[in-house]
């Protein structure tokens, strides 16, 4: 293929230089001709000056560098042939099956990116877009192979669709990936404050079981509140690990938030300029149309013209490729909404959980407003 390359070239280099002195001679024989016309006529003022002279050695040059080019050119695609040929299979039948083999594991490659998108998006209905994305992709198949503008249509949308949804794909990971151990961390939190809120709660309510026996078997015998005060103190100590665990979740969330505002800054300005990107097959396929049309209305009857006004419609199919610039929108939505929504639900639902519980309402009874008590007396 180098070598065709440069022997085109080499021919396109001659060939000018072929044309120039072919040129130059035309001037000189048109010249010449004027001259003896005028000689004829019986005009005599001189010589004819002119600076295109041309001798037998340019001839000669023009001549052999002619046949050598012509030569070289014919054996250079004579090779070129051979060298195809060789590597060519025989039979039409075999070449029109690696064809559509290729076209077929393209178009599957295609609808793995569509399938690995709207399985994100759509997690809990993988089944079904698997099943729409083979359906599409099989029936694009014969589509693109029967129709010629279905197939330019693909071409020309092909470079942007790729490069669209496989950015999309990157950008999803990523803010997956991002979340994923602060959420895990998160959750485990959640998860301990809970299990210590139940332990603390059988254990008040075992040591509120052994008072009310003890209290059963000393019937008129006062209940020494300081001493149940201390008790109920000592028991209410593990409280103090949930407020932690509760602040720390707290500074989570506070550093979440932020890494989450900076990332959707980020996707402002990764998308940016996608829309006026995404427009230019679109601006260039209408401008491509408007120029045969100018052109064919130059030389033909409108109405001869106008079939070239409808086609513009198949340049719209090229508005397709703006969808993908209406991902990042969903993806900042589903930061905001999905997993910061949750660790706020969650740590209010683990709040009002403490607060409800038999622990909470016996210390807040016994050991705040009897402390409040004894103050006042």
């Amino acid at each position: 293929m180098l070598f065709l390359f440069t022997t085109l070239y080499n021919f396109y280099v001659e060939r000018k230089k072929a044309d120039t002195a072919i040129k130059k001679f035309k001037r000189f024989v048109a010249k010449k001709n004027e001259q003896i016309r005028r000689e004829d006529a019986g005009i005599f003022d001189g010589f004819v000056t002119t600076s295109d002279s041309l001798d037998d050695e340019n001839l000669w040059y023009i001549e052999r560098k002619y046949k050598e080019l012509k030569k070289w050119l014919n054996s250079g695609i004579k090779n070129a042939k051979d060298f195809i040929n060789r590597r060519k299979p025989k039979n039409k039948k075999v070449i029109e099956m690696l064809q559509l083999f290729g076209l077929f594991l393209f178009l599957q490659f295609i609808g793995t990116i569509f399938y690995i998108v709207y399985a994100i998006k759509f997690p809990d209905n993988t089944p079904l877009v698997g099943f729409v994305s083979g359906m599409v992709v099989n029936c694009a198949l014969p589509v693109i192979l029967w129709s010629r503008h279905f197939r330019c249509i693909f071409y020309v949308m092909l470079s942007s669709l790729i490069g669209g949804r496989l950015r999309l794909i990157l950008l999803i990971t990523m803010v997956a990936w991002a979340f994923e151990y602060p959420v895990q961390n998160t959750t485990a939190n959640i998860e301990n404050v809970m299990e210590g809120v139940n332990c603390v709660t059988q254990n008040v309510k075992a040591v509120a079981k052994e008072m009310k026996e003890r209290a059963g078997h000393a019937i008129g015998e006062a209940v020494p509140m300081d001493k149940l005060r201390d008790l109920m103190t000592a028991q209410s100590m593990p409280f103090e690990n949930v407020k932690k665990t509760l602040k720390k979740v707290d500074e989570a969330l506070g550093k979440m938030m932020k890494w989450q505002k900076s990332l959707i800054d980020k996707i402002n300005g990764l998308m940016k300029n996608c829309s006026a990107l995404a427009q230019i097959p679109f601006k260039a396929c209408i401008g491509w149309l408007e120029e045969r049309h100018k052109d064919c209305f130059n030389s033909y009857p409108e109405l001869i013209c106008k079939p070239i006004e409808l086609i513009k419609g198949i340049c719209y199919a090229t508005k397709i490729l703006e969808i993908h610039c209406n991902w990042p929108g969903k993806v900042k939505s589903a930061v905001k909404e999905g997993v910061g929504r949750f660790v706020k639900n969650s740590k209010q639902r683990i709040i009002n959980y403490t607060k409800n519980t038999f622990l909470y309402k016996l210390f807040n009874k016994t050991v705040i407003e009897g402390g409040r008590g004894g103050g006042d007396r």
